[in-house]
């Protein structure tokens, strides 16, 4: 009555448009509901196309012809990027739990709605792009920590293992970068020597940059000393300090050689052999031609050749919480990842998708 009312308001009194069953007043009545209606369609046609105050009233599901306002909006973002049922929202309830499901669904379209907002092109993007067609939405712990377990590995290398055998210190060898960039390798060196003498101080070093990578102790016959990608180092599998770090390898050529120190090391606990220490002052200096002879290392170089213009998506099989129910959904939502990374990567960029899982077997001791 609101519209009526206020349209019989206006008229003079002689009307009798206070007079709710005159002739006069049902016919005014008609024009005001009509108006009531009109703006309540109004509203209900906007908040259809706001995501914060649309509901799913009336669907029979998003691949049905009846679509609630939900399934409308999120086929907008859905027409040409693809989507599993882990976003869409299926056997809406009646009533209370309707609604309940309606919030759910809101927050799932909310979810995408952001990662395309912020690009989807980009790395975390693809992350977030991915995640959110595994059902993978929001920001609550849960779904932080299933995100972070899909990986992004950029220009697909593929390691390729140099090896340089019975080496002496201070001989030179030359290695050659594959890629167009600069890249970390990882180095394994392999201690043998014919005396009963251990090497103090070896490091690894580029002789065209000037960089090297040194481990400040002992290493003696049979020890492995690895020098990794991430700058990190172990001797015999066990992590040590170091100093510099692993060498950069620019593109093109560049001298590479082993170096080291013989004599007595001054003595460092955990580090120094004792049977080879001074605990006042050490003597050691580099070996002569004829020492180094009687030292040799087997050099081991990996490097990784990369692929620009790729990429890998590396996903977990099993992500609790959110994987469980994946097969029992026709459309299969695994295999539509590989669409969806096509239809927002960007162009030119060739994309793999690669999933993990973990296999585990239980055995009787004893």
């Amino acid at each position: 009555m609101g519209r009526t009312q206020g349209i019989l308001s206006r008229f003079p009194h002689f009307y009798l448009a206070e007079d709710g069953n005159s002739l006069f007043s049902e016919f005014i009545k008609v024009f005001g509901e009509t108006l009531d209606e009109v703006e309540a369609d109004l509203l209900k046609v906007m908040y259809a196309h706001y995501v914060d105050k649309a509901d799913n009233e009336g669907s029979q599901g998003f691949n049905t012809n009846q679509k609630g306002d939900l399934d409308k909006i999120f086929s907008l973002y859905l027409e040409n990027l693809g989507g599993t049922s882990q976003l869409k929202q299926v056997n809406r309830p009646s009533g209370a739990e309707g609604i309940e499901s309606d919030k759910i669904y809101r927050q799932r379209i909310r979810g995408l709605i952001e990662v395309l907002k912020s690009g989807a092109s980009t790395k975390q993007g693809i992350i977030n792009i991915v995640a959110a067609n595994l059902g993978i939405v929001g920001e609550d712990e849960k779904a932080i920590a299933a995100r972070h377990q899909i990986r992004i590995l950029e220009f697909l290398p593929k390691f390729q293992t140099l090896h340089w055998n019975n080496w002496h210190p201070l001989q030179e060898f030359d290695v050659e970068n594959p890629n167009v960039v600069e890249t970390y390798p990882e180095i394994r060196l392999l201690i043998k020597s014919k005396l009963p003498l251990p090497l103090t101080n070896p490091r690894i070093v580029n002789l065209t940059t000037g960089q090297f990578a040194q481990y400040d102790g002992m290493v003696k016959n049979g020890d492995l000393l690895s020098f990794f990608a991430n700058q990190t180092a172990s001797l015999n599998g066990i992590p040590i300090d170091i100093i510099g770090g692993t060498p950069i390898l620019w593109p093109g050529a560049s001298r590479w050689r082993f170096e080291a120190l013989v004599g007595e090391a001054k003595a460092v606990f955990d580090q120094t052999l004792f049977d080879f220490s001074r605990f006042q002052e050490e003597r050691t200096k580099p070996p002569s031609p004829e020492q180094a002879q009687q030292f040799t290392i087997d050099i081991a170089m990996t490097v990784a050749k990369i692929t620009p213009g790729s990429f890998m998506v590396r996903i977990p099989w099993d992500i609790p919480g959110f994987s469980e129910n994946l097969d029992q959904f026709s459309d299969r939502p695994r295999e539509q990842i590989k669409y969806i990374v096509d239809k927002v990567k960007a162009a030119g960029v060739f994309a793999v998708i690669a999933y993990e899982k973990t296999f585990g077997e239980d055995h009787e001791l004893g």
